[in-house]
């Protein structure tokens, strides 16, 4: 400012001078300095200098830039939670007490209710950091959750489209690193339509990386209206983006790819049904993978199977086979061959080919959730096997198919080793049903018991996980057995446990 440079000249030359004090500018601080006329000269220099001073700090007045009024929350439609159940909903956030939070909140949305206003801001900042949480705490926000979002740039960031006033369903395009496919995947949920448009157009300026976890996400919600990107990239440029595009293709039933993979399957398979004896498995390959294989991403060299299988060697021509069948729903070429799945699944144990048709048969009946071939499978493989096979492949099938086979696998274990596939196991699960519950708290029972004690390792706090996922229809008999004994392990499970069981008691009698 012109003004304060005016002044320090005049300081310099000094005040004995008796000369003039340079009028203040603007004009706003011109008012000012009448009310200075009867002090010493050097007074009125240095309040002139303090009032340029503070006036550069601050700016100018705000009469003199008045923002437009903020527009109000459209009124709400919905009701807000019961008082009480907001305090037990402070309190779990105060104690930070995220699962419960996330069941509650769960709760809120069943009953279309919403936050009171007083808790907005804290969950919206609560859900900074828990992110994964945030598309779930979107129904319960309501108008005024949103009017609030769209104020503060940290929630209208947040995912789940918080900040609906705002669309965001295309911030994937603009994020990077992992956060690029989470945000494309909430956007996937949020409009699919718009979000496969979206990577359409987006789709050749990625590299086969990306490309591919791209692909990954869609093969978490995999529904038909992805067919018609899916058949535009059949041709890309990366061996490995076809491959993933191909089983998402098959997982799809795409009647192009079916009927190619049926028909090659149908040409290379043979049930020879002898007088006497058991159906065999005739294997007849060709000599060559067909250019069509290739340009749907088949590898022309596999030479050894999945590592469940123990990494196991196998020729070119066996490779071709384990990939044809891992397309396959092994119930539906059984049928083509005129068998039972049981009678398939026994042909292919006693085939030169058996690793390559039992491992294709493994991805084949997952990719399909083919809960027919569990049973069979199981039998035919030792109690370390059958733990890896159900680390991997269980998330494909639903529960009712998957836990009586799990159970009657950690059955076979020691507590130890019980105890650490059940860890693993539930992880995956989102909830337990009762008989699964039972098996689990009589192994957790067996381990507290065992000596030397096999909880090591394995915290209270991750133990007290499984509260989330034992069924509440049962809570009472649960409760009781788990109190049996009064190992230090189980306190904090049970503490989570009544939590639950209170928290849903509280919603049923509102």
């Amino acid at each position: 400012m012109k003004i304060w440079q005016d002044l320090v000249k005049h300081a310099i030359v000094g005040t004995q001078r008796h000369s003039q004090l340079p009028v203040l500018a603007p004009p706003d601080l011109q008012s000012r300095q009448h009310h200075w006329q009867d002090l010493s000269t050097e007074q009125q220099l240095l309040n002139a200098l303090a009032l340029v001073e503070s006036y550069q700090a601050v700016g100018k007045i705000w009469a003199a830039a008045s923002p437009a009024p903020l527009s109000a929350a459209v009124p709400e439609t919905a009701a807000y939670c019961s008082a009480h159940i907001s305090q037990c909903l402070h309190r779990y956030l105060h104690e930070e007490n995220h699962a419960l939070v996330k069941e509650a909140l769960g709760l809120l949305s069943q009953r279309q209710q919403l936050l009171p206003p007083e808790l907005l801001a804290a969950f919206l900042t609560w859900s900074e950091s828990q992110r994964p949480n945030a598309a779930q705490l979107r129904a319960v926000i309501g108008n005024r959750g949103l009017w609030l979002c769209g104020l503060n740039p940290a929630w209208q960031k947040l995912p789940g489209n918080l900040a609906t006033a705002v669309e965001t369903t295309d911030t994937w395009l603009e994020a990077i690193g992992s956060a690029r496919f989470a945000l494309f995947a909430e956007a996937l949920t949020a409009d699919r339509h718009q979000a496969l448009s979206q990577l359409a157009a987006q789709w050749p300026v990625n590299n086969a990386k990306d490309r591919q976890a791209f692909l990954d996400v869609l093969a978490g919600q995999p529904t038909a209206d992805m067919l018609p990107f899916l058949q535009t990239i059949t041709e890309d440029r990366s061996q490995g983006v076809r491959e993933r595009t191909t089983r998402l293709l098959a997982q799809l039933q795409d009647p192009e790819l079916t009927r190619l993979v049926q028909d090659n399957l149908l040409a290379v398979l043979e049930i020879h049904k002898p007088l006497l004896g058991h159906e065999q498995l005739r294997v007849n390959l060709p000599d060559a993978l067909a250019e069509i294989w290739k340009k749907r991403g088949l590898q022309e060299k596999l030479e050894y199977l999945p590592v469940l299988t123990g990494s196991a060697k196998i020729g070119n021509k066996a490779g071709w086979l384990y990939q044809w069948l891992s397309l396959s729903n092994p119930l539906t070429l059984a049928e083509q061959l005129g068998l039972s799945l049981a009678t398939l699944v026994d042909a292919a144990l006693r085939s030169d080919f058996s690793a390559a048709l039992l491992s294709g048969f493994d991805f084949g009946a997952a990719l399909h959730s083919c809960a027919e071939f569990v049973p069979l499978r199981m039998p035919l493989l030792n109690t370390r096997e059958q733990g890896f096979w159900l680390q991997h492949f269980a998330p494909s099938y639903p529960p009712a198919c998957i836990e009586p086979v799990a159970i009657a696998h950690f059955q076979q274990l020691d507590a130890g080793q019980a105890l650490g596939f059940i860890y693993n196991f539930t992880a995956q699960q989102d909830t337990l049903s009762e008989p699964f519950a039972e098996a689990v708290i009589d192994v957790l029972l067996a381990a507290a018991k065992a000596t030397p004690p096999v909880f090591y390792g394995y915290e209270r706090k991750s133990l007290a996980q499984l509260a989330f996922k034992l069924p509440l229809a049962n809570y009472d008999h649960l409760s009781r057995r788990l109190q049996q004994d009064d190992n230090p392990q189980f306190f904090d499970l049970l503490t989570h446990f009544s939590q639950r069981q209170a928290l849903h008691q509280e919603f049923a009698h509102e």
